[in-house]
């Protein structure tokens, strides 16, 4: 996956309804392995290397990036988890995420190469 941020965030076992915190993998702003929570604003790379670091830009208004789960399973019931998710971030915010229900839209990007995000308001 090369260099990544993470998203820290709270979610629920679908299958024993625990809630437990779990690490997100994503691509976008700075990647440098920096560590996020929901609300937090997505920082970039301002220095020597004029973006060099960067995935996407900071002057899109609304993306949908996709994640990772780091976790396979819940650690209360051992039992397959939510392995891919949809975050979503407004003006460099992360406002929200969700488990994915289909990666066609990352495949269909024309913004992004790569697959990692989609544009969802220039």
């Amino acid at each position: 996956m090369g260099t990544y941020n993470l998203l820290i965030a709270e979610v629920t076992c679908a299958h024993c309804g625990v809630k437990y915190d779990t690490r997100i993998q994503f691509k976008y702003g700075l990647l440098w392995l920096i560590e996020y929570q929901p609300g937090d604003t997505i920082q970039w790379d301002t220095s020597r290397w004029n973006g060099r670091y960067d995935a996407g830009s900071a002057a899109l208004k609304k993306v949908k990036v996709y994640g990772s789960n780091e976790l396979d399973e819940c650690p209360l019931c051992n039992r397959k988890t939510v392995e891919e998710f949809d975050i979503f971030i407004e003006r460099n915010i992360i406002t929200s995420f969700s488990p994915m229900e289909t990666y066609q839209c990352y495949l269909e990007s024309d913004i992004d190469d790569n697959g990692d995000y989609v544009l969802l308001e220039a």
